[in-house]
């Protein structure tokens, strides 16, 4: 076996072995933060700082009302297509549009200190057809 190749599998190896220990971190990486959806009515926005708090029902009919940031998140406005109804539509749109009070569906991650890093945040319009 030639020096050249000694090398390449060498070079394989190593890359083997740097894509499986990239593949466990996404892996620890995910199941220590996983994607959860948060569904309410918004209570309050902070423009400023991108934050918005949802009244949340929660166990028991607690409500709670948890931290949300959305300064990275896709903002959408969804509703079903009429045409063929199990189909959703959605439109971009922006939270600070919408009244307080307005149902919306939050997907992201929490982070240890409990705000959550919206990755979506969804405002159902019942009025479009």
């Amino acid at each position: 076996m030639t020096t050249f190749m000694r090398c390449l599998l060498t070079l394989a190896l190593l890359l083997s072995i740097s894509a499986s220990l990239l593949s466990i971190s996404v892996i620890a990486y995910a199941e220590q933060n996983p994607t959860a959806r948060h569904a309410g009515r918004l209570h309050s926005l902070t423009p400023a700082q991108g934050l918005l708090v949802i009244e949340e029902v929660g166990a028991n009919g607690s409500i709670e009302l948890p931290t949300i940031r959305i300064r990275n998140a896709d903002v959408v406005l969804v509703w079903r297509d009429s045409a063929t109804p199990r189909k959703w539509r959605e439109r971009p749109t922006t939270v600070y549009r919408w009244p307080s009070g307005t149902f919306l569906v939050v997907v992201g991650q929490a982070d240890p200190s409990g705000v959550i890093h919206a990755n979506r945040v969804e405002i159902s319009d019942p009025h479009q057809d």
